[in-house]
């Protein structure tokens, strides 16, 4: 019987090609079961890795096994840094110098030492990176060695006003030896902010050596104070020459053949007088978009009340800007100028700051201005108020952490005491905490 009946395949003579066939494909099977038969017990094990496998704590590279014999790095310490302006063809490179001392109990001769030094700007927030590496040549007791400078790879062009120069941030992280990344160490406890100034680097390494020298004078000076060391007539020490600071820098100027010499000008610093006569300054009434436009991002914000978000901003050094928006819409309801000076203002710059910072009132006509004297627990305050049509003004001193003193100019579209609500909110937040002193108030509890 043939197995196809016809060469049209119909649905009921399917079951009859699957019994005819059936033999057949049993013929075809039977031995790949045979080859596979011996394979099916292997496949009941567990697998194995295909490699052993270690944990390496904070290890680089996470297949390598970990070393019994190793130990935690030793402790660098820092006896002093030089934060500086370094200039090439390329423009300007943010820069450091960092002096190392060992711990005094390892010997770290000929280890390793990487270093890299992170640049962020503050008001960006972009981040420029700088790397060196060095060791120990000894292991003399108390020995000190200044680093190659580690400059940031982004260059900048810098203005002639060092009040509009970058506000740099520097932290520097060290890794000595074998260490793994989780033992790298932080020399920079707190970071630094780059100097603006420009020096080249062997001034830089001159300068910080010096420090280095009054440093160790000082210290042998207090021993012998104890009893202890030579004393001050058995050292020779070096004096640098005094430096005149009204002293004006050399400037160069170019000029024809013939022609009168020009006169150079210079513009060494902007005064904080100058800085509050700029059009562009953001006040009462604006958005914090005008105040990031003009200051560049905020080095502090705070929202520890709900009622109010508060921002500070730097753009002069002397100067520090609080913005803060009430029931946070995002526009300036109060803001507040912290001016870095020894000195009192008196009526008349108190007027013009305040005027500065009102922003979109500055036009109105300002009342007479009126002195107040407060005795409290802390001591005694004078406050200086001040009034217009939309706005309010107030100035009193305080003194920051540093026990530096500064001149407070605050103005207010709020209604009420504005001196009583700056106290209120320097209890509530820590980003105006520093008003507390110049009000009165204790900020203890803080």
């Amino acid at each position: 019987m043939s197995l196809f009946r016809s060469t049209n395949f119909k649905t009921r003579n399917l079951p009859i090609v699957r019994r005819q066939s059936l033999p057949v494909l049993a013929q075809l099977l039977l031995p790949l079961l045979l080859a596979v038969q011996p394979l099916l017990p292997a496949l009941e094990q567990p697998c194995l890795a295909q490699r052993p496998l270690y944990v390496a704590q904070g290890a680089d590279d996470d297949d390598a096994p970990v070393n019994p014999n190793h130990k935690p790095p030793p402790k660098l310490l820092v006896p002093g840094y030089m934060t500086y302006w370094s200039h090439d063809a390329i423009g300007y490179h943010p820069c450091i110098l960092l002096a190392l001392e060992g711990d005094g109990t390892s010997d770290m001769t000929g280890v390793p030492i990487q270093l890299q030094a992170q640049f962020r700007v503050l008001s960006e927030g972009l981040l420029t990176i700088g790397r060196t590496s060095l060791a120990f040549a000894s292991n003399a007791p108390h020995q000190q060695i200044v680093t190659q400078p580690m400059q940031g790879k982004r260059a900048f062009e810098l203005p002639l006003d060092q009040a509009e120069w970058p506000v740099i941030e520097c932290k520097v992280m060290a890794k000595v030896g074998d260490a793994t990344s989780d033992e790298s160490q932080n020399l920079l406890t707190i970071p630094c902010r780059v100097q603006a100034v420009a020096m080249s680097d062997d001034d830089a390494r001159a300068r910080l050596n010096y420090n280095l020298g009054a440093r160790r004078a000082t210290k042998i000076d207090s021993g012998s104070a104890s009893g202890g060391g030579s004393s001050a007539s058995q050292r020779s020490r070096w004096t640098p020459p005094k430096s005149d600071p009204n002293e004006k820098p050399l400037v160069a100027v170019a000029a024809a053949l013939g022609s009168p010499i020009p006169k150079p000008q210079t513009r060494l610093q902007e005064s904080f007088e100058q800085y509050f006569q700029k059009a562009t300054l953001p006040g009462l009434g604006d958005d914090f978009y005008q105040f990031e436009k003009a200051l560049g991002l905020p080095v502090d914000t705070d929202n520890r009340d709900r009622d109010w978000v508060w921002a500070a901003y730097r753009k002069h050094p002397q100067v520090k800007i609080y913005a803060g928006s009430k029931g946070r819409t995002g526009k300036a309801d109060i803001v507040i100028a912290a001016i870095n000076l020894d000195a009192s203002l008196n009526d008349t710059q108190f007027a013009n700051v305040a005027r500065a910072l009102s922003s979109n009132f500055k036009k109105e006509k300002m009342a007479p201005t009126e002195h107040s004297v407060r005795y409290t627990q802390n001591g005694r305050v004078e406050l200086t108020n001040l009034a217009a049509q939309s706005y309010r003004a107030v100035y009193f001193t305080t003194r920051d952490q540093d026990q530096n003193k500064m001149a407070i100019v605050a103005v207010s579209r709020q209604p009420g005491s504005l001196s009583e609500l700056l106290k209120e909110e320097g209890q509530r937040t820590n980003i105006l905490h520093l008003l507390l002193k110049g009000l009165g108030a204790d900020g203890s509890n803080q």
